[in-house]
C-alpha cells in the first residue's frame, strides 16, 4: 500500500522480477505508471477529489446524445404529450442520472436541480420546436406548472406557437425591429446598441410592445378572441 507514484511504480517492478523468475505471467508491460486524476468505472465518473461535477458532465452529455438518437427514430414532436413523457422517464432521464446517487453528500440540491432542468429543457425543446437559446426555466414551468393554453393536450403542431408564447410571448414573431427576441430585454438591449421599449412595434397592431403578454391585448384582435387562438393565427 503507498500513496506515491515511484513506490507503486517499484513494487510493480519487483512483481514482475519475481513472475519472471517463477515462470508466472503478469498482465503487465514494464511501462511506466501513467497518473490520472479521473476515470470511469461501471459507467461512472470518478475523480480523485470525488467531485460530482465531472460525472455530471458526463451524464448531461449522455442525455444529450438519447435525446437526439431517439429524435432520429421518433420525432419528439409529432409525438402525443403522454408518449413523449413516457420516453423521457424511460429513456432520457436514466441516461442522465445514472451512478449520481453516489454523489448525493457532495452534491447540493440547486446544482442537482440545474442539472435535471438542462436535461429536460434539452428534451421539451426538441419536443416542441423551439430554439435551444429559449428560457428552459419558462418553458418548464409553462408545461407543467401553469399550463393555461394546455400545451399538454395540444395537437403537434400546435405546440411550437404555444411553447414560443410561454418562453417569448412570441415577441419575435411580431416585432417590428431585427435582433430583438424579448420584450423583458429591451433595456439591456439600449445598452448594447439595440432599441429600447418605444422603439420596437408590433407589426400587427402598430403599438409599442412593452409587455411581455402583448399578444393578449394587441388591438389587432378583437377583445373577444382568446389568447390561444390569437397565437394559432399568428
Amino acid at each position: 500500500m503507498s500513496t506515491k507514484i515511484e513506490d507503486l511504480q517499484e513494487a510493480l517492478y519487483i512483481l514482475v522480477e519475481y513472475c519472471d523468475e517463477n515462470d508466472l505471467k503478469v498482465n503487465y508491460k514494464n511501462d511506466d505508471i501513467q497518473f490520472s486524476s479521473s476515470f470511469v468505472y461501471l459507467g461512472i465518473k470518478i475523480t480523485t477529489l470525488f467531485s460530482p461535477s465531472g460525472h455530471l458532465d458526463r451524464l448531461r452529455a449522455k442525455a444529450i446524445a438519447s435525446v437526439n438518437n431517439l429524435q432520429d427514430k421518433v420525432n419528439i414532436s409529432k409525438t402525443a404529450y403522454k408518449s413523449a413523457y413516457r420516453l423521457y422517464h424511460a429513456v432520457i432521464l436514466p441516461s442522465g442520472t445514472h451512478g449520481a446517487s453516489i454523489f448525493q453528500a457532495t452534491t447540493s440540491e440547486d446544482t442537482w436541480v440545474s442539472h435535471i432542468k438542462k436535461i429536460a429543457g434539452y428534451y421539451w425543446k426538441k419536443g416542441s420546436q423551439i430554439s435551444n437559446y429559449s428560457s428552459t426555466t419558462r418553458l418548464l414551468e409553462g408545461i407543467f406548472n401553469d399550463d393555461f393554453l394546455d400545451i399538454k393536450n395540444a395537437r403537434p403542431e400546435q405546440r411550437r406557437v404555444i411553447a414560443s408564447y410561454y418562453t417569448t410571448g412570441c415577441h419575435n414573431w411580431i416585432f417590428s425591429k431585427e435582433n430583438c427576441y424579448e420584450a423583458e430585454l429591451h433595456e439591456i438591449h439600449a445598452e448594447g446598441g439595440f432599441h429600447a421599449h418605444e422603439a420596437c412595434k408590433c407589426a400587427l397592431c402598430g403599438d409599442e410592445i412593452n409587455n411581455f403578454h402583448h399578444i393578449q391585448i394587441c388591438s389587432a384582435f378583437p377583445t373577444e378572441i382568446p389568447v390561444k387562438e390569437r397565437l394559432l393565427s399568428l
